[in-house]
């Protein structure tokens, strides 16, 4: 998985769910709470 230009994980697919990394779960999971932050801009 690449984030923010970075490798952060690598694995076999199988695997993704036991990855121990917090932005892997929280991307897998589809939670909103956790380290990957959405930047907000004004309109």
């Amino acid at each position: 998985m690449i984030f923010d230009g970075r490798i952060i994980w690598r694995g076999a697919a199988a695997d993704v769910g036991a990855s121990g990394n917090p932005y892997v779960d929280q991307f897998v999971n589809g939670r909103a709470d956790g380290p990957i932050k959405m930047a907000l801009r004004a309109v």
